[in-house]
């Protein structure tokens, strides 16, 4: 999104709540903008309407963390509306595909004692920080070669065919998870 469509987000919900500090012009209010922004700048401006509408039925007073309750509206928006979710690389991120870094462990011996090459699906720990769920790993790029994994590169902005279609499988997995409310981990 533009910073203009966030301004314009913000200053919405600012004359919504009655919290005109939002709309002033004074360095703390533009040090806090900044800072929302850097948080949701990966995000299309489409939902923002939607948000905004969420926001003020179900909030009684602007949101303490801004940034916060957009990324959890944004997945709750994405859950509504899976065909609007992108199948590309986040604008800001050159590690991942949609918050996900494919990786691979040398090959080892398998049950069978045939070589096997594990593959793995793991949050993207450069844009994916916030991202809180305790059986997914999340890793940066170092992170994860420092665990002994090698990730694999991006083409064009994305993974192989294969690649991308095992990591929307494991979004729908989590979301299915996250929908039912289980707790079980990712290790299965």
């Amino acid at each position: 999104m533009e910073k203009d469509h966030f301004s314009e987000f913000v200053e919405g919900l600012a004359l919504h709540f009655g919290q005109d500090k939002y709309v002033q012009d004074s360095e703390t209010t533009r040090m806090r903008l900044r800072s929302w922004f850097a948080q949701v700048k990966h995000l299309p401006a489409e939902p923002l309407e939607w948000m905004s509408d969420q926001i003020k039925r179900r909030w009684d007073y602007f949101p303490r963390n801004l940034s916060k309750t957009m990324l959890e509206l944004w997945d709750q928006w994405l859950r509504e509306h899976p065909k609007k979710r992108a199948g590309k690389q986040r604008p800001d991120c050159p590690y991942c595909l949609e918050g996900w870094i494919m990786a691979y462990a040398p090959a080892g011996r398998g049950y069978s004692k045939e070589l096997v090459e594990l593959g793995a699906a793991i949050r993207c720990g450069h844009c994916s920080r916030d991202f809180q769920d305790k059986d997914i790993w999340c890793a940066t790029v170092q992170e994860i070669r420092a665990a002994g994994w090698e990730p694999m590169e991006l083409s064009d902005g994305t993974y192989s065919e294969q690649g991308a279609q095992y990591i929307q499988k494991v979004i729908r997995w989590l979301n299915t998870r996250r929908a039912k409310g289980q707790g079980q981990s990712a290790k299965g």
